[in-house]
């Protein structure tokens, strides 16, 4: 389980990056930060919701 617990964290990782540079690319990197870690936090979250409801 270890394993494909960070191979997913890295994927939704990158995914909010992607998301955040295309969609806010003209703020400032602090910005871009602050940004990038909100979307990655709704993203986890989906997900865990998500696995949660399949494990019912």
């Amino acid at each position: 389980m270890g394993s494909e617990f960070i191979e997913q964290w890295v994927k939704i990782g990158l995914l909010a990056k992607n998301k955040v540079k295309a969609d806010c690319s003209d703020l400032e990197y602090s910005d871009l930060c602050t940004k990038c870690e909100k979307v990655f936090s709704h993203q986890n979250t989906k997900l865990c919701i998500a696995k949660q409801q399949h494990s019912i």
